[in-house]
């Protein structure tokens, strides 16, 4: 029986059938023979795999699993196709990242390499196994006028107008200062930050490249992904995958108390609850039972409580993880708080070209955030 008849090309029943093809070579069947019926979108299938980034997973998995042949040969070559093209691309960033990262080591500046170009050696199979856009470094505060003249002399510019952004056409960089995270994250006095010891001395060395570069520890780095997957509102399967193949791929056991431990040091536990919930659900991964009653006495208000049941039923488009970050402030001041933050931003962070920030640029950005507010608030309710 088709346990997707009902509606075969929804958003959600596609998200169990793009997770079951992730899973084992079982599933993987199981689902395309579910897919290979005269109602099923190709098309859809295919626009949605290469938006949620886990096309890549999925030909290494076709190819270990020789299910390949089960899918129409045009839909196998799409993939084929786009799996090559990131290989190349992924060849082309790895080379320049070198090269800015060799520049940094021989100025003296010390940086952290954040998810994707790290996770790309280090959790998957193959180059080509996993898409990056650009490439996050975390860097500390007082080395930002030393780190742009170094890139602008490597000829990167601000491809977007803002001042923590660089490309050279090629490779894309993000920097964070300070803190490992979001600018929402520089906002919690007790957010991992750069300049904590702690931070430095489980760091781990990055090994893809000759340059003495480190990354984040595996709960470090769990915490991070955790709330970035929030920050983006959990819009990326891929990210989520991250996150499982870190915590799978240990050779040693995984210490789930430490990151217990962590989650509340960085008061960050919201995030990891919501996304570790969201693995166990749909079986990417699942943690043991002590755990999960371990996060379940988290207390959660009610729009936490709805938006979290919005994300398990796979309704990741209906959750914003802006309006999370907001309600899980205790406190009525602290709301306040939080969105005046929001909207009086430093002027760092406006685009390049404002020479002068006046009060109808703070306007624009408190419209802006009631808008998306209110049409979030409303969607969440009426579901």
């Amino acid at each position: 029986m088709n346990i997707y008849r009902n509606s075969i090309n929804s958003s959600t029943a596609m998200d169990k059938m793009i997770m079951a093809c992730l899973r084992n070579a079982a599933d993987c069947g199981q689902a395309i023979d579910n897919m290979n019926l005269p109602r099923f979108n190709w098309h859809v299938f295919l626009k949605k795999i290469f938006t949620e980034g886990v096309d890549g997973i999925l030909f290494d998995n076709l190819s270990k699993w020789n299910l390949g042949k089960k899918l129409p040969a045009w839909v196998l070559d799409e993939i084929k196709q786009n799996y090559m093209r990131n290989l190349g691309r992924n060849l082309l960033i790895t080379n320049h990242l070198e090269k800015v990262l060799q520049a940094f080591e021989d100025n003296k500046i010390n940086v952290l390499l954040l998810r994707g170009a790290d996770f790309l050696s280090r959790l998957y199979p193959k180059l080509g196994s996993r898409t990056m856009s650009d490439v996050d470094l975390v860097m500390h505060k007082e080395d930002l006028e030393k780190v742009n003249s170094l890139l602008e002399s490597l000829e990167y510019r601000h491809p977007q107008g803002y001042m923590y952004l660089f490309s050279n056409n090629v490779l894309f960089i993000d920097l964070h200062i300070d803190y490992i995270g979001s600018y929402k994250l520089a906002r919690n006095s007790r957010s991992p930050n750069i300049k904590d010891k702690d931070i430095w001395l489980e760091a781990m060395p990055f090994k893809s490249t000759s340059v003495r570069v480190k990354v984040l520890s595996v709960y470090d780095s769990v915490i991070n992904c955790c709330a970035h997957l929030q920050e983006h509102s959990f819009s990326k399967l891929i990210w989520f995958y991250d996150i499982r193949n870190m915590i799978a791929g240990l050779k040693i056991k995984f210490d789930w108390e430490k990151l217990i431990y962590k989650t509340r040091q960085y008061d960050l536990e919201k995030p990891v609850f919501y996304v570790l919930s969201y693995l166990d659900v749909n079986q990417i991964l699942m943690f043991p039972p002590e755990v999960r009653t371990e996060f379940s006495l988290i207390a959660l208000n009610g729009f936490e409580k709805k938006s979290l049941s919005m994300l398990l039923k796979n309704r990741r488009r209906d959750v914003s993880g802006e309006l999370l970050y907001l309600f899980s402030k205790k406190g009525f001041i602290l709301k306040v708080k939080c969105l005046w933050q929001s909207i009086f931003i430093d002027k760092a962070s406006f685009h390049l070209a404002v020479e002068k920030i006046t009060v109808w640029h703070y306007l624009q950005r408190l419209l802006s955030i009631s808008l998306y507010g209110i049409k979030n608030l409303f969607k969440l309710i009426m579901i």
